[in-house]
Order: C-alpha cells, then sequence, then structure tokens
C-alpha cells in the first residue's frame, strides 16, 4: 500500500492509494535509517509524503506513472 522495498542496499518505493482508506502511512527502520513512505487522499488529489534516511536515495514509481529519485530528507508531492 505504502510500496516500501529495501534490498541490498537499494530503495524503491512504489505506493498504491486506495481512496476508500482516505491515508495510509508505512515506517520501516531498515539498517540504512528510517524511512517513511505515505499518502493521503484530498477530495480527489493525492499528496505523497517520502522520508529517505541520509546517504541513500530513493526510486520512486507513482500510479500516474511518474518516476524520479529523491535525495535524503523529507519530501512531499
Amino acid at each position: 500500500m505504502c510500496g516500501i522495498r529495501y534490498t541490498d542496499g537499494a530503495l524503491t518505493i512504489a505506493p498504491t492509494p486506495d481512496k476508500s482508506l482516505d491515508w495510509a502511512k508505512a515506517t520501516y527502520d531498515s539498517p540504512a535509517g528510517r524511512i517513511v513512505s505515505g499518502w493521503r487522499y484530498d477530495g480527489d488529489v493525492v499528496t505523497y509524503e517520502f522520508e529517505i534516511p541520509a546517504n541513500l536515495t530513493a526510486d520512486v514509481t507513482l500510479p500516474d506513472g511518474r518516476k524520479f529519485t529523491l535525495a535524503p530528507g523529507k519530501h512531499t508531492v
């Protein structure tokens, strides 16, 4: 649902929001640090929030097909 996948030091995030839930948030305390992925519906608009630990990047794929890489830190999309 929040789409966190951390394998062999690589982080990918591919959330799959569900409007019937309104919001979801997941936290994973990985060996590299805390990873957070969440989403929230506001009407028909989805807002995503991500937190990437230091010394790690995340390859993010959103349901609408957008793909990007996030640097360490907190991000709102």
